[in-house]
């Protein structure tokens, strides 16, 4: 009998085996992959860019192209520039959020050797749930708060509670004004000295525990040598020292200040031209890097969400290299 011969697996000569499905295969396979990529970092861009009106207005780095000149180039940092279309954005801001309760553990004053970052929030005095959250960050915002708003008083017992840094915002008259008045308590060119000294002291007056005052607004009357010569000299009878918002690029404030024997403190960085979270934790970074640069950073902004979010978020992801601390931990500037 016959052995059953096997097939052979060997091809047959002259036949070529199909590789095309081979190749389509792997071409399937690669597209899928390229389209995973491109989803996952169209993914990240979504979740970590500001929108592009917030991305054009912080790359011009806090400065409205419309109403400001010069501005900074596109992609600076500091922000020095003082910009006084920022008191008509924020005349009348106020916080309509939710927080939680308040807690009362109060700041260790850290050492004396590092960078420092002062965070200064102005506007304060017309919610006291705003203040509250603010003390609940785990680092120390310095209050500046308005007088005679409805919260005012119990804003200032929050932080004089906290041993939170308590400033007076004082409210002076803009360039915008009449069209923008800056508030009750306000002062203006056109006043005496007798009488500017009368309303800084009873501002003062209204608010126990202060230990500085800054401008709300000002941007005409910070250029008046006699106006600010008045305030200056409230200040230095009251052992108080002035923050110089920079809302005018003319501002004497500072020169003022330093004639009459006083500590003066200049702002360096304004938090929220542009009000999105993403813009202002951005802005809290540029404040970090200028800090870690020059050795010490002031950065002003104001009672809206978004900046409260963004504080949030910049006490989770801040460089501890950096002391945050009350603005009267920093070297007074030596204006000249």
């Amino acid at each position: 009998m016959k052995k059953r011969q096997s097939k052979s697996t060997a091809p047959v000569r002259g036949h070529t085996p199909n590789r095309g499905g081979f190749l389509l295969r792997c071409l399937w396979v690669s597209t899928l992959i390229s389209l995973l990529i491109l989803t996952g970092w169209f993914g990240f861009r979504l979740f970590q860019e500001p929108p592009a009106q917030a991305r054009a207005m912080y790359a011009q780095t806090n400065c409205f192209r419309a109403k400001v000149a010069p501005c900074p180039k596109d992609g600076t940092d500091d922000n020095t520039l003082p910009n006084s279309a920022y008191e008509e954005q924020f005349a009348g801001s106020v916080y309509h959020g939710t927080v939680s309760t308040l807690v009362t553990t109060p700041f260790i004053e850290p050492g004396p050797t590092g960078p420092k970052l002062a965070i200064v929030i102005d506007d304060l005095g017309q919610s006291s749930q705003f203040a509250s959250s603010l003390i609940q960050l785990g680092y120390p915002v310095t209050f500046a708060v308005l007088p005679y708003l409805q919260n005012s008083k119990r804003v200032a017992q929050i932080a004089t509670t906290n041993h939170i840094d308590l400033l007076l915002h004082q409210p002076m008259e803009p360039l915008s004004y009449p069209k923008i008045t800056p508030g009750k308590g306000a002062l203006f060119t056109s006043m005496p000295a007798e009488k500017v000294t009368a309303t800084v002291n009873a501002n003062i007056d209204s608010l126990p525990g202060v230990t500085g005052i800054n401008n709300h607004m000002g941007s005409r009357f910070t250029q008046s040598r006699a106006g600010m010569l008045a305030v200056a000299k409230v200040l230095r009878e009251r052992n108080l020292f002035f923050l110089d918002s920079l809302t005018s690029p003319k501002s004497v404030a500072a020169s003022v200040a330093k004639k009459q024997g006083l500590p003066v403190y200049r702002r360096n960085i304004f938090l929220d031209n542009a009000i999105s979270e993403q813009a202002i934790y951005k802005q809290l970074k540029s404040a970090e890097r200028l800090a870690l640069r020059q050795g010490q950073a002031i950065a002003i902004g104001h009672p809206h969400g978004a900046t409260l979010a963004a504080l949030q978020r910049f006490a989770k992801n801040r460089d501890t290299r950096v002391i945050l601390v009350g603005i009267h931990l920093l070297t007074p500037d030596m204006a000249k």
